[in-house]
């Protein structure tokens, strides 16, 4: 008889642990649901049309330009209704990192090649993230305002003035507001 009842109390420990685990999983399913949403409302609240005022800055030297700018929900192979996709001179796919009732804050997924001829550079130039300027982060979206702001580099290669090529960066400033 005792041998029997050896096993009950691994079983029933057993089963209360699953029920444990299997309780705390439904509970973050539904906290990654909701997280999930309030990005897909996000990027549909902030993809647009802007006019944008860009500060170009090679070598030292800074010149401000006022440009339209694109951000776009790109398509599903992408990562769809989670990202942005910035488009001007450069492209870079963005992707929402933190979220306060205030601001957005964005990161840089992945560099992009310029397919149109870029200022200052021979053939395309690469996209690269800029400084961290925003709470760690390279790009901020103001709710309140509907002001985007990126900071991100472009990297590719010049002429020098014997006919010589050389690499150039440029660093990109935007601050961009929609245009309803």
């Amino acid at each position: 008889m005792r041998s029997v009842y050896r096993g009950v109390p691994l079983i029933v420990l057993t089963f209360f642990v699953g029920a444990i685990a299997l309780f705390q999983s439904s509970c973050g399913k539904e906290d990654k649901d909701k997280t999930k949403a309030e990005k897909e409302a996000l990027v549909r609240e902030m993809a647009g049309v802007y006019t944008s005022e860009v500060v170009r800055k090679i070598d030292g030297q800074a010149e401000k330009e006022y440009v339209p700018v694109d951000l776009a929900i790109p398509r599903e192979e992408n990562g769809g209704k989670h990202r942005l996709l910035f488009s001007s001179e450069c492209g870079a796919l963005l992707e929402i990192e933190q979220i306060t009732p205030e601001k957005v804050f964005l990161s840089f997924l992945e560099k992009g090649e310029a397919n149109r001829p870029q200022k200052d550079f021979i053939g395309g130039a690469k996209t690269l993230p800029g400084e961290a300027k925003f709470s760690g982060y390279i790009a901020e979206y103001d709710r309140q305002a509907k002001v985007f702001r990126i900071s991100l580099k472009l990297e590719g290669k010049t002429t020098t003035e014997n006919g010589g090529r050389k690499d150039l960066t440029v660093a990109l400033e935007y601050t961009a507001k929609r245009v309803e």
